[in-house]
């Protein structure tokens, strides 16, 4: 992940955090930016899609750094190439699958759902994916549920 992180924090693995097989950057949280906003970087691995999901707070763009990501937005699939990004509305059912391995910007408004992948997530160990482990999803159902994020239905398949 070359990409260095804008906080002051002088160490972006200090940053990195291993999240649902997936590798991330907070480079800017709700607690640096007052609420405002969130700004994560997401290595993701081929194939990894979260669950479909509601966000009762937040609105959110994913913009595709590198690789290629299918997005599906409210029943609508678009795939999206390298400087290629989706609107994410709040309150609207969406989710996305990493066509290839992909390396995206999740930029929400306002902040907070970096708090909600921290409570689910591991410091990273190295700026690589993690090691393939199940999740809980009972933890993950129940941390959504109290920062407002409704899981919905299952990750995306492949057409």
């Amino acid at each position: 992940m070359p990409t260095k992180s804008s906080s002051t924090d002088p160490s972006p693995l200090s940053r990195d955090r291993w999240f649902l097989g997936t590798l991330m950057r907070f480079h800017v949280t709700a607690s640096d930016s007052r609420g405002a906003f969130s700004v994560v970087e997401q290595l993701l691995p081929e194939g990894f899609s979260p669950p479909r999901h509601v966000h009762a707070n937040e609105a959110g763009l994913i913009y595709v750094l590198e690789g290629a990501v299918e997005v599906e937005v409210a029943g609508a699939r678009r795939l999206l190439n390298a400087t290629e990004c989706a609107f994410l509305p709040k309150g609207v059912e969406h989710t996305f699958r990493g066509a290839v391995r992909s390396r995206i910007l999740e930029v929400t408004a306002p902040g907070g759902v970096d708090a909600f992948y921290e409570e689910n997530a591991v410091p990273a160990e190295r700026e690589e994916l993690p090691p393939p482990a199940a999740p809980d999803i009972p933890r993950l159902v129940a941390t959504a549920k109290a920062h407002e994020i409704d899981i919905v239905g299952p990750p995306m398949e492949p057409d």
